[in-house]
């Protein structure tokens, strides 16, 4: 991960809440609050219909809300995370499912990015 984050033909997708991507909350306590660099803000439940959280949204709807954070390649690689890779997990799923072949969940997530001192964390709005 560390190689790739600088990399323009990534994106890297946070799929934490609003709150742990801009740092404002810590629900995991995290040593180092916020976001990789370059990370856009996908929270994983926008995937879901607001009226059923054991669905996924229509695959016309997904399209609009992955085209709406740049996902417009389908074959660009894609890293999700979370905290802990379960949410990023579901994500990568969806994408999948989307039709995002080359979608790949970074397991270690943000728990193993925020103890390593050498690299930068970032606490702030989305940049998208």
């Amino acid at each position: 991960m560390k190689e790739n984050f600088n990399n323009p033909d990534i994106k890297i997708i946070d799929v934490s809440s609003p709150g742990e991507y801009t740092g404002q909350m810590r629900p995991f306590g995290e040593r180092r609050p916020g976001h990789i660099p370059g990370a856009i803000n996908l929270p994983w439940v926008e995937a879901h219909p607001k009226e059923n959280d054991y669905k996924i949204l229509p695959e016309g709807q997904l399209a609009a809300l992955f085209n709406g954070i740049g996902l417009t390649d389908k074959n660009q690689t894609i890293i999700c995370y979370d905290m802990y890779g379960v949410r990023a997990g579901f994500m990568t799923m969806v994408l999948r499912l989307a039709g995002y072949p080359n979608a790949k969940c970074y397991n270690p997530s943000f728990s193993a990015w925020t103890v390593d001192a050498d690299v930068e964390v970032v606490q702030g709005p989305n940049p998208f």
